[in-house]
């Protein structure tokens, strides 16, 4: 399993809203055009949510989201 930081950097997502313990990025839902960043991301276990649309879940999905 790849940490997050690494798996969004690694397909050029921009993290430099970051905490110690959560990465703020835009969307990742292909369906939901963010123009500014919404989706929190927990460092940790990789739960994320965005606040624009609704879609969340667990490491599985946002590396289906991401790849």
């Amino acid at each position: 399993m790849l940490d997050i930081k690494q798996l969004l950097e690694s397909h050029n997502i921009d993290c430099s809203k970051e905490s110690s313990t959560h990465i703020v990025v835009k969307c990742l839902n292909p369906t939901h055009q963010d123009r500014t960043p919404s989706m929190n991301i927990e460092k940790a276990t990789g739960r994320f949510f965005c606040f624009g649309c609704g879609e969340g879940g667990g490491y599985r999905k946002l590396y289906k989201l991401v790849t």
